[in-house]
């Protein structure tokens, strides 16, 4: 087939049917919440929290948040350095358009028809279109989703398990002497890594073992080497995002996020902990797992072996054995010496791998499309059964509109512990402080004589006028953190955080003083933005270069659809 025959072929795939199957199945995902309200899981305060924020920092200009300047009730915490852009920019750019109590729906929404498009793309490889169809309705209502949303409102994760077929289609399609393979490949790695660290690690990892499983059929191993290049490119497309997050993060409590009940040895399968409600949760996760292991395991037997899914049915199973692997004990050696592992934290986040996995070696079973159709309704039924009879107990009507309240109102927001400051003691801080004002610890010197007026305080610039009668410090409402640049009538001051709040305390002149606070740019947000573009320079080569076409171990499957 020649280049234009497979684009016509391509796009033969893509009829408007496909695209209402899809969207029906994502609305269908989301009627609880426009019955009840948006879901109130673990994460949902912190991800409403970022789309607030980041909408206010848009509607100023700043298209690239970086500091939460809310957080902390106005101190402000890094969270935007650290956590993927993907999901608090998406909620941000949706709370622009739409009223805020319809965001979590529409997020989820999309997330939901993007999960059923890129698994009906992965599934079309080897299969007809309805089969296909039927394996994006599966994977769209697979039971990580459901716990995603209604549990934990882990909105990252399921942009992450979104995109992830998309992930397994071009390693499955990465050929060692075709550049463009390399470079889709690359493209959706880096989508992954915006999404969620935990999943990107996950997903990175995945690649491996396909490569792996790739290389030990074929005995290429100019694969490894292809593939190696495609990660490094990937990572590489978002170095703007992963240089900063890697090196600032001696500069936050990052290490906060390795808390106790975080690390995998607290969360393999029916592990018991010291709290009862972490164990209940592990042991609804651990029930739900191994539910979905018995599915796949059966699936796996009942294959039905082509020359088209062969490659396909290997690399899925050996996915399950190795998600399955890993929420036991015994693979404690793995999450602690391999690298990043262990920042998963959860093994149960390997889900999306088995989920994606029970879809394929289900199809590969040989059932018709309808009969596909017919064995999702068992979950969906468990899914409408769990949320009638809850009568909307996870849900939360107030929390958008109070999260909103709070950013407009100047109150802010708790913080995270992870992200802020180290000189900021989270827990000590104290909402309703002025923005700038006199600060002594010693009680000997004379009153402050003078008057500080705020003239300008948005997200990343702050300007103060400051008449003082005699030398004195002043305190401002923002965490100490080095990109904050600080100028007294013009010029650059040294500052120092104060103790337990760690707002940043500047020493001011008797006379007339003009302050201003600039969130600077650091060496490794220009040198990450350096990167990103000569990564996208490559990759677009790499798109447009002439090369051996890829043969890929996937072939579709001559059924009529």
């Amino acid at each position: 087939m020649n280049q234009a025959q497979h684009g016509d072929a391509a796009r033969a795939i893509w009829r408007p049917s496909v695209f209402a199957i899809v969207i029906l199945a994502a609305a269908v995902f989301i009627v609880p919440i426009a019955i009840w309200s948006s879901p109130d899981g673990h994460d949902a305060s912190t991800h409403t929290q970022n789309w607030v924020e980041a909408a206010r920092q848009f509607r100023h200009g700043i298209l690239y948040p970086r500091w939460a300047d809310m957080a902390n009730f106005g101190f402000g915490d890094a969270r935007f350095i650290f956590y993927p852009p993907a999901s608090w920019m998406l909620g941000g750019l949706l709370g622009l358009a739409l009223p805020w109590r319809m965001v979590p729906g529409a997020f989820i929404f999309i997330a939901m028809f993007l999960s059923g498009i890129t698994m009906f793309r992965l599934a079309r490889e080897y299969s007809s279109d309805r089969v296909a169809l039927a394996a994006a309705v599966l994977y769209l209502f697979n039971p990580y989703n459901l716990v995603v949303v209604y549990w934990r409102s882990a909105y990252g994760e399921l942009l992450t398990a979104a995109l992830f077929p998309l992930v397994v289609l071009f390693a499955l399609r990465l050929h060692a002497r075709d550049l463009r393979s390399n470079a889709w490949l690359a493209l959706s790695i880096a989508a992954i890594w915006l999404t969620n660290l935990p999943g990107a690690v996950i997903a990175t990892y995945t690649v491996a073992l396909i490569v792996a499983v790739r290389i030990f059929q074929n005995r290429s191993f100019a694969l490894a080497i292809a593939a190696l290049a495609a990660v490094v490119l990937g990572v590489c497309l978002v170095a703007f995002f992963v240089l900063p997050a890697w090196y600032e993060q001696r500069w936050v409590n990052i290490a906060d996020v390795m808390i106790s009940y975080a690390t995998p040895r607290q969360n393999f399968l029916f592990t018991d902990s010291n709290d009862p409600e972490h164990t209940w949760v592990n042991f609804q996760f651990s029930m739900i797992f191994c539910a979905q292991m018995v599915i796949t395991a059966l699936a796996f037997l009942f294959r039905k072996r082509t020359p088209q899914n062969a490659t396909v049915v290997r690399v899925t199973a050996a996915l399950a054995f190795a998600a399955g692997l890993l929420m036991l004990r015994v693979s404690s050696p793995a999450w602690r010496w391999l690298p990043f592992l262990r920042y998963v934290q959860f093994p149960w986040r390997t889900m999306f791998v088995l989920s994606l996995a029970t879809v394929v070696l289900i199809i590969s079973a040989g059932i018709s499309w309808w009969r596909l159709l017919v064995f999702g309704v068992p979950t969906t039924a468990v899914l409408a059964f769990m949320l009638l009879t809850s009568e909307g107990s996870w849900a939360n009507p107030e929390l958008v509109p109070t999260t909103v309240q709070d950013v407009a109102s100047g109150k802010g927001y708790v913080g995270l512990t992870e992200y802020t400051p180290s000189a900021t003691d989270d827990s000590e801080v104290a909402p309703g402080q002025p923005l700038a004002k006199f600060f002594s610890t010693d009680e000997e010197l004379p009153p402050a004589l003078g008057n500080v007026r705020v003239l300008r305080w948005s997200p990343e610039d702050k300007q103060v006028r400051v008449e003082a009668g005699n030398p004195r410090t002043l305190k401002l409402r923002i965490a100490s953190f080095p990109a904050w640049q600080v100028r007294v009538n013009g010029n650059i001051l040294k500052t120092q955080p104060a103790d337990v709040d760690g707002g940043i305390l500047v020493p001011i002149a008797p006379g007339a003083n003009e302050l201003s606070v600039h969130f600077a740019r650091t060496w490794d947000r220009t040198a990450g933005i350096g990167i990103s573009i000569a990564a996208c320079l490559l990759g677009v080569f790499a798109v447009r270069a002439r090369g051996s076409p890829a043969r890929g171990v996937l072939r579709r499957q001559a059924t009529p659809s």
